[in-house]
């Protein structure tokens, strides 16, 4: 799956679906998290580009639906992840 299928999936959407979710993201009243998180983000993004995250781990051409397109890449990672902070 790449940027094509993601316009296609964009465009099968519901305009007033689309108008909805991204008001909610928006005004996402974001609250703190008292456990760890770990950002994974690929250098590829153009919705969510890199030059606007702090990731903790950047993923050389990840794009924005790198968990469908490279799981096989990223289940590693946040299998690592999950065990370093299995304890606390």
């Amino acid at each position: 799956m790449h940027e094509s299928t993601f316009i296609s999936m964009l465009k099968d959407k519901d305009k007033r679906f689309l108008k909805r979710t991204i008001r909610m993201i928006i005004r996402w009243e974001k609250e703190d998290c008292d456990g760890a998180i770990y950002n994974l983000h690929g250098d590829n993004d153009h919705t969510l580009p890199i030059k606007n995250i702090s990731a903790d781990e950047v993923i050389q051409d990840g794009s924005h639906m790198m968990m469908l397109t490279r799981a096989s890449d990223l289940s590693p990672l946040i299998e690592n992840f999950l065990k370093r902070n299995s304890s606390q």
